[in-house]
């Protein structure tokens, strides 16, 4: 929409990161169109229309763009678009040969389009507000506004896409199965389970299972992974915590899905339970390391042997078992050791706040809201919220996306993700047991463990916890549940309790 008379209007699409001769651009009566495939043979097609709605004149250019001729006076040009592809992630199975390839995505766009464009600007935006709130509505978190910043502008900021890329992290696959356990674990999606998840688990376990070698440098009897590293920092060496602590993790996660899929492998089953047993799950605490006093070792060898290690630095890659993950805090029964949970500590102290990364000015954001998200798991509100805190002022622009370092750009979602991790642990301890564990037939979950006073009385609506529940709950003005309601799901196997251990 313009104050002025608008002139003919060019519209064009492109991909311009495929080879030109994988794509074709058509143009027609009111349209332009961008069809093709993302390899040759073997990748995914996707097709995209870009539409005027409304009785405007059009013609095509000698480059497939589409030209909008407006009626003389005209102000107003309503366009729209919808891109598609043939990706479908519910093909992601053994059934459909793990291909990801569902329906031809060209009637889909056709469809959409022309829906779209008869239809008024105002009936567009109508139902675009409730899709939204469809899909966004179902978790509500309710804080005071103590810094009254609901009026301040944030238009402006860094929206271009980024394009990066990944380091090859051999352990790269064995955190995803956190995801994955975690995906059927909070849904309970036993089909799901089946078709998709426990095939990765069962194939990411399946080759550390191979990998895993007796600790022959302190004939401790324990299996390592040799070799490895703590990513980003330190040498090439074994059994360091990082890897130790996600395969433990998945091999936990086969052991308790196993049985819900009847697996009939009882081979595979069997190498699990051995492997596991015999496994080194990265719990190491140093009384007198050179890294800080009584913290969680990072790595299995003396630090005699350690080079290029930054005390401060931005990773918490030895607390992967703490979180997200759970190693730590759940198998080893560290939520309720006092032991571990001073280990815990005393490393994050050594790490530092995150304001100086690295130990050389490293301000990065990501690195405060995993800091925070771990002072949480130790009920520690105050120092939680601080890392909060930390990371709004440092690393927020004023459209709330996080910078790279301090605020300098680029545009990095790893905090914006990570903050959301944070308030989450500030609001809900949620743990998944062992394979095998009684705890009294009931699963333990603590909300609100880590509620600063600073927000003052609230309420949580719509939070998801293991087991396929929703739950809703309210505290008071120093941040302790007050009330909480099940409105979804079977909680029979289930107890919620304060952060003081009373059950609600």
């Amino acid at each position: 929409m313009s104050d002025k008379i608008i002139p003919a209007v060019t519209v064009s699409l492109a991909n311009r990161l495929v080879n030109d001769t994988l794509i074709n651009v058509t143009c027609g009566t009111g349209y332009t169109r961008l069809t093709g495939i993302t390899q040759a043979s073997i990748g995914l097609k996707f097709d995209s229309i870009a539409r005027v709605s409304g009785n405007y004149s059009s013609t095509c250019s000698d480059t497939g763009s589409l030209i909008i001729l407006p009626a003389p006076g005209q102000k107003v040009a309503t366009i729209v678009w919808s891109a598609e592809s043939d990706y479908d992630q519910t093909k992601g199975n053994a059934a459909s040969d793990f291909s990801y390839k569902g329906e031809d995505p060209g009637p889909i766009v056709e469809e959409l389009t022309t829906s779209a464009a008869s239809k008024s600007y105002e009936a567009l935006l109508t139902g675009h507000v409730e899709d939204y709130i469809a899909l966004m509505g179902s978790f509500t978190l309710d804080l005071p506004d103590t810094a009254n910043s609901s009026g301040i502008e944030t238009v402006s900021g860094h929206v271009e896409m980024k394009l990066t890329d990944l380091p090859p992290d051999p352990a790269s696959a064995a955190w995803m199965m956190l995801h994955v356990f975690d995906h059927y674990d909070y849904t309970r999606n036993i089909t799901w389970l089946a078709d998709t998840g426990y095939p990765l688990l069962k194939s990411v376990a399946s080759f550390w299972i191979s990998q895993l070698q007796e600790d022959l440098f302190t004939n401790d009897g324990t299996l390592v992974v040799n070799p490895c590293n703590s990513p980003e920092q330190g040498p090439t060496t074994f059994g360091c915590t990082h890897y130790q602590q996600l395969i433990h993790q998945v091999l936990e996660a086969v052991r308790a899905t196993a049985p819900l899929v009847s697996e009939q492998d009882t081979d595979f089953v069997n190498s699990v339970d051995i492997k596991l047993s015999g496994l080194d799950t990265g719990l190491h605490i140093d009384p007198d390391s050179t890294y800080g006093t009584g913290v969680l070792k990072e790595w299995k060898v003396p630090d005699s042997y350690l080079y290029n290690v930054y005390p401060q630095h931005r990773h918490l890659s030895h607390l992967v078992g703490w979180f997200p993950g759970y190693s730590i805090c759940s198998f080893a029964e560290g939520y309720t050791n006092s032991t571990i949970q001073e280990a815990v500590r005393a490393s994050l102290l050594a790490r530092g706040d995150g304001t100086d990364a690295d130990g050389n000015g490293g301000n990065y954001g990501w690195p405060k809201v995993w800091r925070g998200a771990c002072w949480a798991r130790l009920n520690d509100s105050a120092r939680a919220y601080e890392e909060l805190q930390l990371s709004v002022i440092n690393n927020i622009a004023p459209n709330l996306l996080s910078m790279y370092s301090g605020k300098n750009p680029p545009f990095q979602i790893d905090m914006n993700f990570g903050w959301v991790g944070n308030v989450l642990s500030m609001l809900v301890v949620d743990l998944p047991l062992a394979s095998g564990s009684v705890e009294g037939g009931r699963r333990t979950v603590v909300l609100g463990p880590a509620i600063p006073s600073a927000w003052g009385s609230g309420r949580v609506k719509g939070l998801r916890v293991r087991g396929g529940l929703v739950v809703d709950f309210d505290w008071d003005q120093e941040g302790r549940v007050v009330s909480k309601r099940v409105v979804s799901g079977d909680a029979t196997g289930s107890r919620f309790v304060d952060v003081q251990g009373i059950e609600l």
